[in-house]
């Protein structure tokens, strides 16, 4: 037999091998727990969070994940909801995708998320930071979800609640949906984010419907929207806008609106213009003093009189 049908047959030889061992190993019970403690410790290394999973499982003919009542505790209160909570989560995997990384997520589902946002008195929220026992790290936590290089990140019929306890405002997010791909050639996230109703309601003024919708990008250390927009029945605002270096923060956005004043304020003043535009652009430091404004005007439009 000549050498180079020895080498053919060593080689396939060698696939079917490891084809068979991959079966066999992802089978097993210590890959499962495998890969339910790695998305326990990737979410709790990204948030700083405490994790809590209902019931875990893995079918291996499909390579999918299935984890019911996923709970990320953050800074609230004991009787409070938790930070997130994910009636059913999905992961379909990809196995042997590379020397590097033995396996890739293909797929992620977010099904019905509920994330409970609360602003304390003190103007702190329940929004954890990394554990003080962990080493610190170079990467932030939106440069570990890129690097997961999910090819299709999907969250359905989300709710997303946010109450500022100080003023007593709060804001409810019903039918949040996002879907995103995942771009190889330039390692990031494309997509889109979208809310319809978010009902937002205070003391002062009447409640309030409006729509999001927010074409997005996520890369290692920034987040952009492209054409977003805001909503409602006789206002609007259009929004580009940028989040980037995360250990520093800052925010650019530029943003043009038409607001109706009746519609935000109770008792609106007879005579008074009925309509606000506003022209704003610049930048903002989350963690500094920069404030940078480029572009601030605003004028009023008179009430029509029949």
């Amino acid at each position: 037999m000549k050498t180079k049908h020895k080498v053919a047959i060593g080689i396939v030889a060698l696939a079917g091998l490891l084809l068979v061992s991959s079966i066999l190993i992802v089978r097993g019970p210590w890959f499962s727990n495998f890969v339910r403690e790695k998305i326990i410790a990737v979410v709790e290394e990204s948030t700083g969070g405490r994790v809590e999973i209902g019931s875990f499982t893995f079918d291996w003919t499909h390579l999918t994940v299935r984890i019911r009542d996923f709970i990320l505790h953050g800074r609230e209160p004991r009787e409070a909801r938790p930070l997130v909570r994910v009636p059913l989560l999905e992961l379909r995997l990809k196995l042997l995708t590379g020397f590097r990384k033995a396996v890739d997520l293909r797929y992620l589902g977010i099904h019905q998320p509920q994330v409970n946002l609360i602003v304390f008195p003190d103007g702190t929220t329940n929004v954890p930071q990394p554990r003080g026992h962990k080493p610190p790290s170079d990467k932030s936590g939106l440069e570990t979800v890129v690097n997961l290089a999910v090819q299709r990140f999907e969250i359905e019929n989300g709710l997303l609640e946010y109450a500022q306890q100080k003023s007593s405002f709060s804001a409810r997010g019903e039918n949040l949906r996002v879907l995103l791909n995942y771009n190889t050639l330039n390692p990031g996230y494309r997509g889109n984010l979208s809310i319809d109703p978010v009902l937002v309601t205070s003391p002062d003024r009447p409640p309030l419907r409006v729509r999001m919708d927010m074409p997005v990008t996520i890369e290692k250390d920034a987040v952009t929207v492209t054409g977003g927009k805001l909503s409602t029945a006789q206002s609007q605002i259009l929004i580009d806008a940028s989040l980037r270096d995360l250990k520093a923060p800052v925010i650019a956005v530029r943003a043009n609106a038409t607001i109706s004043l009746p519609e935000m304020q109770r008792g609106y003043p007879a005579g008074a213009p009925a309509t606000l535009t506003a022209k704003l652009s610049g930048r903002f430091g989350l963690n500094s003093n920069l404030v940078e404004v480029e572009t601030a005007e605003v004028a009023g439009v008179a009430r029509k009189v029949a």
